[in-house]
């Protein structure tokens, strides 16, 4: 209960702009989170059987029609890219982020590589919900409604994207909570309409 309060008076700017240990007085630290590898590969070929037959080879072009409209990476670009982010995912410099920003941020840079034509949003996505469950939060997710905002955000540094996963991650617990009081109550109501029953009779 007390992190949904925290998580509710906290704004991106003030996640990011203040200092590692005033960071974690105000939410858990992403320090001890083993992040490892990201291994957008595993997920990607769930989610693209017809792709991992062929090995997941990296997009070859920029595709012409697509949902996002930022600026991503010249396909010659793609692999060291995403070797430059998988060595950011573990420097140790970063281990004091806290693990929401470091999520926006991952995002973010992920999205700016968009590695393959197709999935590349559903891939990071689904890594980054695992990210926040490893770390002990609920997952994020980013509703129609908020769409064009998060399409604009890519276009922005990672602040806006953080800011859309503080909501989201909130929404979710606060939705989880609901669903909690909602069954430790219902049980109660059950046996007092039973009991009153039997009481009448």
């Amino acid at each position: 209960m007390g992190r949904e309060i925290l998580l509710t008076d906290t704004t991106a700017e003030e996640l990011v702009a203040s200092p590692a240990p005033q960071r974690a007085s105000v939410l858990p630290t992403a320090a001890g989170v083993a992040y490892g590898r990201l291994r957008a590969d595993i997920i990607q070929g769930m989610l693209s059987p017809d792709e991992k037959a062929k090995g997941l080879p990296f997009r070859k072009e920029n595709p012409l029609h697509r949902l996002y409209y930022h600026d991503i990476a010249p396909p010659e670009k793609i692999v060291p890219a995403m070797r430059k982010l998988s060595e950011w995912l573990d420097d140790p410099a970063n281990k004091h982020m806290h693990v929401i920003e470091k999520v926006a941020s991952l995002h973010s840079k992920f999205m700016a590589i968009f590695p393959w034509a197709k999935e590349s949003g559903r891939t990071i996505r689904v890594a980054s919900n695992q990210l926040l469950q490893e770390a002990g939060y609920p997952i994020a997710i980013v509703h129609s409604i908020d769409r064009q905002r998060y399409y604009e955000s890519l276009r922005n540094d990672h602040l806006g994207l953080t800011s859309l996963y503080l909501e989201a991650v909130q929404t979710t617990a606060e939705t989880e909570m609901r669903v909690y009081d909602e069954a430790q109550k219902g049980p109660t109501k059950r046996r007092s309409k039973k009991q009153s029953g039997a009481n009448g009779g």
